[in-house]
């Protein structure tokens, strides 16, 4: 298997996806025909947080993104899922930040793989 930066993260948010209520998260854009973009908002918390962002700066950059594509975003549900990710997440969250730290340290991306898979035991 090729192990680059982008499968780290995929590992990342695919262990946050069942720590949390996912699906019904998803089901929101699925309905707009935007089943990814789901994914792509729990990778931007993840990341928010790992980055010391505030809920407040997580949602905007999420509405902004949303904005971008033309879709809209329920205010009230977002903010309902992102109520406690930081605390539902932590692990997740600290994996970005070591594998981060590690990938600009020059660590291939296997051996960090490996390392944020170790976290996650």
């Amino acid at each position: 298997m090729n192990v680059t930066e982008e499968t780290i993260w995929n590992e990342i948010t695919d262990r946050a996806k069942v720590k949390c209520d996912y699906a019904t998260f998803e089901s929101q854009f699925s309905k707009l025909g935007e089943e990814r973009m789901a994914e792509t908002l729990l990778f931007m918390i993840i990341v928010g947080f790992a980055s010391g962002k505030t809920k407040e700066a997580i949602a905007s950059e999420c509405r902004g993104e949303l904005l971008l594509l033309g879709l809209g975003l329920d205010e009230r549900s977002f903010e309902e899922f992102l109520k406690l990710k930081d605390q539902e997440l932590a692990t997740e969250i600290e994996s970005v930040r070591f594998a981060q730290s590690m990938l600009d340290q020059g660590m291939p991306a296997g051996a960090v793989r490996e390392a944020v898979l170790q976290m996650f035991t």
